[in-house]
């Protein structure tokens, strides 16, 4: 049974790739007392934000934006309900306007933050300390080979991949995926003429439409006809930030084992 002390994780959590991991935090979150702390008033409206692509991440949605009403005792205009299945950037910019009122004090962390602070720390770090089953635990809870493994892999192999890149340049790719993406890696947003929006990787293309892999590793097959807007992404389906929770010694750990891939 979750508690007040695993609230931070929980929250972190929402980040995650996978909705399933995404839904188990949400309800988790939705059981804990409210807080009003400024990090998880953030952290719920960018949940909400992602969470808008089909009916699920819908009714997902509606429980971040839930708790962010009980939370704040605040509401903006967010309609509940069937009749709210879309993405509603009125009522986002509007709870991003008093979010950013109210805690004029807080600024959610960037990514390069994130990655300006791991690639400090790389020089102090003991890597002989690292050890491998550690590492092959912290890689598995960050979902890494749901990606890089596979037949299906929405990212490229990493056997190897401490002999063909430096481990600074390793870590800088891991902290900010989006700071330099191979074109086969890049995404691609497809709006549909219904306003539905898939996101993620092309895996055929012909006159007659697309075939599309998510993050989740589910295959939409879009008609060309039913294509209103299609547009190239300068970013990755692999999530930013990944390593902002860890300390030094999971670093060790992580590099260790990717060491033996």
């Amino acid at each position: 049974k979750a508690t007040d002390k695993d609230r931070e994780v929980l929250l972190s959590g929402l980040e995650s790739p996978q909705i399933n991991a995404v839904e188990a935090c949400l309800k988790a979150l939705a059981k804990l007392p409210p807080s009003n702390a400024a990090a998880a008033q953030f952290q719920l409206l960018a949940a909400a934000r992602r969470l808008s692509n089909d009916k699920r991440e819908f009714q997902l949605r509606e429980i971040a934006m839930r708790l962010l009403e009980h939370n704040t005792s605040q509401a903006h205009q967010f309609a509940f309900g069937e009749g709210g299945y879309r993405p509603q950037p009125e009522s986002m910019q509007l709870w991003q306007t008093w979010l950013e009122d109210n805690y004029p004090d807080y600024r959610p962390p960037q990514t390069s933050d994130v990655a300006q602070r791991v690639l400090l720390s790389l020089d102090a770090i003991d890597w002989n300390a690292g050890n491998a089953d550690n590492g092959r635990r912290l890689f598995e809870r960050l979902a890494c080979a749901r990606c890089h493994g596979g037949r299906q892999a929405l990212g490229p192999d990493l056997k190897g991949v401490t002999k063909r890149f430096s481990r600074r340049d390793l870590f800088a790719s891991i902290v900010d995926p989006n700071r330099d993406i191979s074109p086969r890696y890049q995404t691609t947003s497809i709006e549909t003429t219904a306003g539905k929006v898939y996101t993620g990787l092309i895996v055929y293309e012909s006159v007659d439409g697309i075939l599309l892999r998510d993050a989740e590793h589910k295959t939409w097959r879009i008609e060309a006809s039913d294509m209103e807007h299609k547009v190239l992404q300068r970013n990755s389906l692999m999530p930013a930030g990944l390593l902002k929770d860890t300390q030094p010694s999971d670093l060790a750990d992580l590099d260790k084992y990717m060491q033996s891939l």
